[in-house]
């Protein structure tokens, strides 16, 4: 499961972070926080150490855009590379359109 957090304190001019969970009998785990996120994030076809590879957009800086590669490498993703943006590699893009405070759920402290 994917958590994209919005907000002054998850976000700056790069992105916002990204966190990965993974369902377990016992609860969902952490598995990766990604900082300065854009997305959607692509889920490719291809897989490493039997997760999916991902691809996440990055931009900025006068950098031209491109995509992060990040491989499971059995505890966590890890960078594996950058890709041209274009063209965009084969797998499901997910958290695509417009994000907003009003179509998430906000995460209040806990009282």
């Amino acid at each position: 499961m994917f958590a994209h957090l919005l907000g002054s304190i998850f976000s700056g001019t790069g992105g916002c972070d990204l966190m990965l969970f993974d369902d377990r009998t016992t609860g969902f785990a952490l598995i990766n926080t990604f900082p300065i996120s854009r997305l959607p994030v692509l889920v490719s076809k291809t897989r490493s150490n039997g997760w999916r590879d991902l691809c996440r957009p990055e931009s900025g800086g006068g950098a031209p855009p491109s995509l992060m590669r990040q491989v499971f490498d059995g505890t966590r993703y890890v960078e594996a590379g950058r890709l041209p943006a274009e063209p965009v590699p084969e797998g499901t893009s997910v958290l695509t359109g417009a994000l907003t405070f009003e179509a998430g759920i906000p995460l209040e402290p806990r009282r």
